[in-house]
């Protein structure tokens, strides 16, 4: 497939509050489609304003193939909607103060994984410029989608 990248790649996980802190899976070896399975991290979320960087980088060049931000407030939207879609709850548990009551399994959240984005959080993510391919002459816009990246989040709240 065109566009198709192979190789080596691997996960990395980093957010606003945490410094230079990052968590990261295993490579995945030799493949345009890697399967970063049976990673479970856990993430420290201060306040409802952390925001979360997600790339997938090549293994061989430490670059990032693409970049995506999930803020927490996006990941609590997620997971009500995900909420008000279920048919077995009732208003009375939707709108409970019991908060045991509003659990729910998130589901799988698809994004999309952008190339030639600044290394920032929030306003300093966008770039306008142009990003030089390595196998063409010509530029492709920085921020064109790259791929996609499915995960499995969900946010917990500790009382």
């Amino acid at each position: 497939e065109e566009g198709k990248r192979g190789g080596d790649h691997y996960c990395r996980i980093s957010w606003t509050g945490g410094g230079s802190r990052t968590k990261r899976t295993k490579t995945v070896f030799q493949t345009g489609r890697p399967r970063f399975d049976a990673e479970d991290m856990f993430l420290p979320v201060d306040h409802f304003g952390v925001e979360f960087r997600i790339e997938v980088l090549d293994a061989n060049t430490d670059r990032p193939v693409g970049t995506s931000l999930l803020t927490t407030q996006g990941l609590l939207q997620r997971q009500r909607d995900a909420t008000s879609l279920d048919e077995d709850l009732t208003p009375e548990i939707l709108f409970s103060l019991d908060p045991k009551c509003t659990s729910v399994e998130s589901p799988k959240v698809k994004l999309e994984l952008r190339s030639g984005v600044k290394s920032g959080f929030g306003l300093d993510y966008f770039s306008a410029a142009k990003v030089k391919k390595a196998d063409s002459k010509e530029g492709a816009r920085a921020g064109e989608i790259s791929g996609w990246i499915e995960l499995d989040l969900e946010l917990k709240h500790e009382l």
